[in-house]
């Protein structure tokens, strides 16, 4: 039995990957690829992670063994886990457990740390759950970062387990999700042609504009805001700023940012046989969004009362 083992990272296209999977189960588990589908996970498998996450070995020893049975009862002898939450376990023990499959690759896609962060204090601020209300240098001095934008650690975790050549690493740009689809194709159905469906957009979990979230997070600061509000004022916000083409970090920040982590980066790319992954002058032309200059208190009034806030 063959495990793909996709664990992100976070904010690298993960959802669309789940997605794609999920609503595709039965066409590929009819190719030998099974795909687990748990009540309360959504598309993807975070009660994987969970359990790796929290140690509970025991648990996660049988629900793998569970996985084997119900993919062999399937015709399978490939079994795909993603679970972008497995970023976090560094547990080799914990790790070793996915070793009764016979064999694993694990599929990670790496985000330059600049853009990460940007991206993470988006979705903290869109997010209803999280609803940051402050701007994005308060969201990184609130957060420990250093676990996060250790790439090499993360990778060197799994080498150790699962042995390097079986950690398949890639760069993440908005196209690049592909290559977790070629190496499912190339590993399981090698010559066969299928018709997978894709997702829809509303399917996918996609940003809001940048300059949005300076408003949106002045929203989240009203404590009794409900879910149903804030989705409104996503809405109402999203039609003023419907690009997004314009950057938290300018290019000073984004550097002193890059060097910090500019030796592991290169470790990375060395290692595991990656491009360059940072480039300084990428979004060097993007509008650079201040939080407190480019606020415009007559769009924000407009929010409030479209939304229903007093």
């Amino acid at each position: 039995m063959n495990l793909i083992l996709h664990i992100g990272t976070h904010k690298t296209g993960s959802t669309s990957i789940q997605n794609f999977f999920y609503i595709n189960r039965d066409l590929f588990m009819k190719e030998g690829l099974f795909y687990p589908k748990y009540k309360g996970s959504g598309t993807g498998h975070k009660n994987i992670a969970w359990l790796a996450r929290k140690g509970h070995a025991e648990r996660l020893s049988d629900e793998l063994l569970l996985l084997i049975q119900s993919a062999r009862d399937n015709g399978c002898e490939n079994v795909l886990i993603s679970a972008e939450g497995l970023e976090f376990v560094r547990n080799k023990m914990i790790l070793s457990l996915f070793q009764v499959f016979d064999s694993v690759c694990v599929v990670v896609f790496i985000r330059s740390q600049d853009e990460l962060l940007e991206s993470e204090y988006n979705q903290h601020v869109k997010d209803y759950n999280h609803r940051f209300d402050n701007d994005i240098f308060h969201f990184y001095m609130y957060h420990d970062w250093d676990v996060r934008f250790d790439y090499f650690k993360l990778l060197d975790t799994y080498s150790d387990v699962f042995g390097q050549s079986n950690v398949c690493a890639y760069n993440y740009n908005k196209s690049l999700s592909s290559s977790i689809y070629e190496l499912v194709y190339n590993k399981v159905l090698g010559s066969k042609s299928i018709s997978p469906r894709f997702p829809d957009q509303g399917d996918k979990n996609v940003s809001i504009s940048n300059m949005a979230t300076i408003y949106i997070s002045r929203v989240n600061k009203n404590l009794n805001l409900k879910l149903t509000q804030h989705n409104v004022a996503i809405d109402v916000a999203s039609k003023y700023f419907e690009s997004n083409d314009a950057v938290f970090l300018d290019q000073s920040y984004r550097r002193r940012l890059m060097k910090k982590y500019e030796t592991l980066n290169h470790c990375v790319a060395d290692r595991f046989g990656l491009e360059p992954i940072f480039n300084f002058n990428v979004n060097s032309k993007k509008k650079y969004v201040d939080y407190n200059a480019d606020f415009d208190e007559s769009i924000y009034n407009d929010i409030l009362m479209k939304t229903g806030i007093d």
